[in-house]
């Protein structure tokens, strides 16, 4: 009875002392709990100081919604700017980032899940502070001479490079750099003391909701991790291929996806990858007479002047998402089609969307179809500019329409003409205007000024009696609405397609748009966007995006699998020494 209450007693011992060394393991770092702004850049250089991002990190194993939060400017002389007053129903999820960028100044390749919902900008000595819902402080970083951070103040990064947050107190410059120690290590340091916790990063790398979750809390895998179609699930690449070296559609050999394994951490094997912005999704079939996942398919058309190597790039209908194969290929002006038996994705009868993404987590195209009739595929005509569903099922060939369905197709709703104006109401228009104008968002300068201007684009954000419009390039304006009869209440919600006549004029804030009456905002029907099949690009923002997520086992059951092995490690030895005395 003696030995075992003393073998109890030795392993209590043991579990203890292993409990208390993780303790003030954890302890001693300085991980955050809680979302952190992990990259700032304020500037691309010379005539381009607006070319600037937040970046977010989540270094919690749970997703956060940013619901109510918002993202505020405090100058040196401790002035304060809301940069996004609301980021609506969006979230970041669990170990993952969020990138919020200027409307009209941003010109990175990976899509901001957000842009400011004002024209404000950062610049040197400023401070940013993210807060929640109640206004309460989640995370604030000063750079230069700012009067607000924590603990000292970051330096200012030069033009053209950013603050990026620290894995570990020890990270360098080199080991945050693709290849780097602490590449997939977060971006989590937060030691209370601004300067401590960030570098200046030469090449700025912003990340998105899309972008690869950190391995924070558990290692790397050694081997390639796998999806339904087991593809290897890629890391996102610092740079694009853009010149096609070694990328042959007969010769094509891609590094290995294989990460060597160190004692510290896992350093990822660069991977070159292949671009382009000239793949399109170009036909699905979502419905048929026999079983849907029998006959269900998406298809890809290479409109490039070079075959595009599909390594790293995905498919995603938001639920389920397809990794292409390092041997998937697409030569020049050929058809790639995807069927459900290989990607898994389920096309939705009643209506859904598709997402082309490629390597660096940028959206390349995308298209929403509504309801669909048996047999009938939802194409893309020729010109690139309109959808338009059809009986003549053409999976790896060349989309056809008959006559009648031709004359009926349509222009994606985002498109910036006068299309969503009546017969009636342009005719009123032009009565009260002799003279309205048709301009792109990035068309409306000061020379415009007391012109009557018509705009297109999708309301992104409200604020007291304004709203912003952005177009799909990301450029934005903002449009005025004062209380008239019909307007006592703003006619729109953020995501509504709209198309805004107005006056142009010029205030403290900058440049906005003035509608004189109810009839100058016209909101497109909500199920337009499905009947005409609204085209998407890589100027589309990921805020309604949900990638299914990889899981990873967490530091706590880490900690609890060390410290179960090595306790029954630690009795087993002393049983047997025990045993060995008493013989």
């Amino acid at each position: 009875m003696k030995k075992i209450l003393s073998y109890i007693a030795f392993t209590i011992i043991i579990i203890v002392s292993i409990a208390l060394l993780n303790l003030t393991m954890m302890a001693k770092a300085a991980t955050a709990d809680h979302v952190v702004i992990s990259e700032i850049q304020t500037s691309g250089g010379t005539g381009k100081t607006t070319d600037e991002f937040i970046e977010l990190y989540n270094p919690t194993g749970t997703a956060v919604s940013l619901n109510g939060w918002s993202l505020v400017k405090k100058t040196a002389t401790g002035n304060d700017y809301v940069l996004i007053a609301d980021f609506g129903g969006k979230s970041i999820p669990a170990n993952g980032f969020f990138l919020a960028a200027h409307p009209t100044g941003y010109a990175g390749v990976v899509a901001p899940d957000a842009v400011y919902s004002t024209t404000n900008s950062i610049s040197d000595n400023n401070t940013v502070l993210l807060l929640d819902s109640s206004q309460n402080s989640i995370d604030e970083v000063g750079w230069g001479t700012a009067t607000v951070s924590e603990g000292t103040a970051a330096a200012n990064p030069a033009a053209t490079k950013s603050l990026e947050r620290k894995a570990k107190s020890d990270s360098t410059a080199d080991y945050m750099i693709d290849g780097g120690r602490d590449y997939f290590a977060g971006n989590g340091e937060d030691s209370g003391n601004n300067q401590n916790d960030f570098i200046i990063q030469a090449t700025p790398e912003p990340q998105n909701s899309l972008s690869e979750p950190e391995f924070v809390t558990a290692a790397a895998p050694t081997v390639p991790v796998t999806n339904v179609n087991s593809a290897p699930l890629i890391p996102a690449p610092v740079t694009a291929n853009t010149n096609n070296t070694n990328l042959n559609a007969n010769t094509a050999t891609m590094p290995t996806n294989q990460r060597p394994v160190s004692t510290d951490t896992l350093v990822p094997t660069p991977r070159v990858f292949d671009y382009s912005k000239k793949v399109f999704i170009n036909e699905a079939l979502p419905s048929c007479a026999g079983p849907d996942d029998a006959c269900e398919f998406v298809e890809l058309v290479n409109n490039d002047d070079h075959p595009i190597q599909l390594a790293g790039w995905s498919l995603t209908d938001q639920k389920t998402i397809y990794y292409f194969s390092d041997s998937a290929v697409i030569d020049v002006g050929e058809f790639l089609v995807i069927d459900h038996q290989m990607s898994k994705i389920t096309l939705n009868n009643t209506g859904d969307t598709l997402y082309l993404i490629d390597p660096a987590k940028a959206i390349v195209h995308g298209v929403t179809y509504g309801k669909a009739k048996e047999d009938v595929s939802f194409s893309r005509t020729d010109d690139g500019q309109h959808w338009q569903w059809t009986a003549a099922i053409t999976a790896g060939g060349t989309n056809e329409f008959s006559e009648e369905e031709d004359s009926s197709a349509v222009a994606p709703v985002s498109a910036v003409t006068t299309a969503g104006l009546s017969a009636e109401q342009s005719t009123a228009e032009m009565a009260v205007s002799q003279d309205p104008t048709v301009v792109d968002i990035l068309g409306i300068t000061e020379s415009l000024i007391g012109k009557t201007v018509i705009v297109s684009g999708q309301v992104d954000s409200i604020s007291g009696r304004s709203f912003y419009v952005v177009d799909e390039e990301g450029n934005s304006i903002r449009v005025y609405v004062s209380k008239k009869p019909g307007l006592e209440t703003l006619p729109v919600k953020a995501g509504d397609t709209v198309t805004i006549t107005g006056e142009v004029s010029k205030t403290d804030a900058g440049l906005r748009i003035v509608p004189r009456s109810k009839d100058d905002i016209v909101v497109a029907p909500p199920e337009s966007a499905g009947a005409e099949g609204q085209v998407l690009g890589t100027e589309t923002t990921a805020d309604t995006i949900v990638i299914p997520q990889r899981q990873s086992s967490s530091q706590a059951v880490m900690y609890i699998v060390a410290a179960g092995a090595v306790t029954i490690g630690a009795v087993a030895v002393y049983i047997w020494k025990t045993r060995a005395k008493e013989k």
